[in-house]
C-alpha cells in the first residue's frame, strides 16, 4: 500500500529542504583546500597512496570533478576493486564498487601507478564539506589501501542565481519579487 501526501506538504518539505542550503551555502567564505589521510595510520597497506588531487577544487554543482591518486605497489595486480563512500555531514549519500582495471591499466606492475575517477555532479548537489571513504581491494576483497578525503563542493552559477530567486532575504527585501514567487504556489 502506497502512502499518498498531499502535494501542499511535499511542496512545503521540498520548498524547506532546497531553502536550508541557500541560507548556509557560505557563496563567500574562503574555501579550504582538500585533506586527506590514511584511514588507519598504523596499518601496513601493500598499495601506498601518495597524494589526492581534485580538479577542479572545490568542486562545482553541475559540473564534473576529477579525482587523481598516485600510488605505489610492491606486488603485481591484476584484478580488484575500488570502492568509494561518499558522506555529507556524517550522512552517506553515494556510495559505488568499480573494477580497479577501468580506473587503471591492468595489470598494474609493481611501482608507481595513477587511479583516476572523473564523476559528474548533478545540479542540486548541495554545498559544503564532503568526506570520502577511498578504498582499494584485492581479488579477495582485502584491503590494499584505504584514505580517508575531504573536499568542498560549491554551487556553479547556474544554482547560485536560480536558488537566490528563492532565497527568502531576498525576497522580503523585493516585495514585487515576492508577489510574482507567490503566484506560483
Amino acid at each position: 500500500m502506497a502512502i499518498k501526501f498531499p502535494a501542499n506538504l511535499v511542496a512545503v518539505v521540498f520548498l524547506c529542504v532546497t531553502l536550508v542550503p541557500v541560507t548556509n551555502a557560505g557563496l563567500d567564505r574562503p574555501v579550504k583546500p582538500s585533506t586527506w589521510k590514511l584511514c588507519d595510520k598504523h596499518a601496513k597497506y601493500d598499495v601506498e597512496v601518495k597524494n589526492v588531487t581534485i580538479q577542479p577544487y572545490p568542486a562545482v554543482s553541475g559540473e564534473d570533478v576529477t579525482f587523481i591518486v598516485p600510488a605505489v605497489t610492491n606486488e603485481k595486480i591484476t584484478a580488484g576493486s575500488v570502492v568509494i563512500t561518499v558522506s555529507f555531514h556524517g550522512v552517506p549519500v553515494h556510495a559505488e564498487r568499480n573494477d580497479i582495471c577501468s580506473r587503471a591499466e591492468c595489470p598494474i606492475a609493481p611501482g608507481d601507478f595513477t587511479l583516476e575517477n572523473t564523476q559528474p555532479l548533478p545540479r542540486i548537489t548541495p554545498p559544503g564539506d564532503y568526506k570520502i571513504k577511498l578504498q582499494f581491494l584485492g581479488e579477495d576483497d582485502d584491503v590494499l589501501a584505504c584514505a580517508d578525503i575531504t573536499f568542498t563542493i560549491v554551487w556553479g552559477k547556474f544554482q547560485e542565481t536560480s536558488l537566490n530567486f528563492f532565497n527568502p532575504l531576498q525576497l522580503h527585501s523585493k516585495p514585487g519579487l515576492r508577489q510574482a514567487h507567490l503566484a506560483h504556489f
